[in-house]
C-alpha cells in the first residue's frame, strides 16, 4: 500500500489479541525505510506516544502517530518473525512469518529488499525490566 504525504493509515486489529509489523519504506528507494533504533533515538523512549514521528534510516519522519485507540503498546525491540525464529522454536515444516510476508508483497509490486529491517510491531506490549526484556 502506498501512502502519500498528508494521508492517513489506518491499521486495526480486527480480532484483538494479533500483532501488526509495520514496514515502511520510501517510496522509489527501498533502501531509506521505517528504523525503530532510529525512531528510539529520536523520542528517547521505547514506546512511541501520540504525535511523535517514526523515524526512517536516514532520521527522517516517515510517519507519524496521530491517534491510538488501543492500549498503546508498540513495541520496537524485538526483530521480525522469519524461519529461522520458528525453527528455533522446534516448528517443524514451513511456518508463515512477518519477514517472508513482507518480502512477498513487495515481490507483487515487482520489489525486492536487501533485507528486511527491524519492525514497529502494532499493539505489542513486551514488558520491560532493567537488565531483559
Amino acid at each position: 500500500m502506498r501512502v502519500g504525504a498528508g494521508q492517513t493509515l489506518r491499521v486495526v486489529d480486527v480480532q484483538g489479541g494479533q500483532v501488526g509489523d509495520l514496514f515502511a519504506f520510501v517510496d522509489g528507494d527501498l533502501s531509506e525505510h521505517l528504523s525503530a533504533s532510529h525512531t528510539r533515538a529520536r523520542i528517547n523512549r521505547l514506546f512511541p506516544a501520540i504525535g511523535e514521528a517514526f523515524m526512517s534510516n536516514r532520521r527522517r519522519a516517515l510517519l507519524e502517530l496521530v491517534a491510538d485507540d488501543s492500549p498503546g503498546a508498540h513495541d520496537m525491540l524485538i526483530a521480525a518473525c522469519d524461519a529461522e525464529r520458528y525453527r528455533e522454536l522446534g516448528v517443524a515444516g514451513g511456518h508463515a512469518s512477518c519477514a517472508d510476508n513482507l518480502s512477498r508483497a513487495l515481490a507483487a509490486h515487482g520489489l525486492r529488499p536487501l533485507f528486511v529491517p527491524q519492525p514497529v510491531n502494532l499493539f505489542m506490549n513486551i514488558p520491560v525490566v532493567a537488565g531483559r526484556l
